[in-house]
């Protein structure tokens, strides 16, 4: 699996876009659907943490 984030600068903040590609294979493709919950999940974490780290260093901290 192969995830690529992009960020663009916008007035008010930044808009970021994630491409994922690839995907299970063999056994994994049974536990496809709870895997592809797990990725979104894991990939807005990333996004809440990298929100959080920017925030505090505009802040000064």
């Amino acid at each position: 699996m192969h995830v690529t984030y992009a960020f663009e600068a916008r007035p008010h903040g930044s808009l970021a876009a994630v491409r994922v590609r690839g995907g299970p294979r063999g056994l994994l493709r049974v536990a496809a659907r709870l895997m592809s919950r797990q990725v979104r999940s894991s990939l807005a974490k990333d996004l809440r943490d990298l929100e959080q780290r920017l925030t505090d260093r505009e802040g000064g901290t």
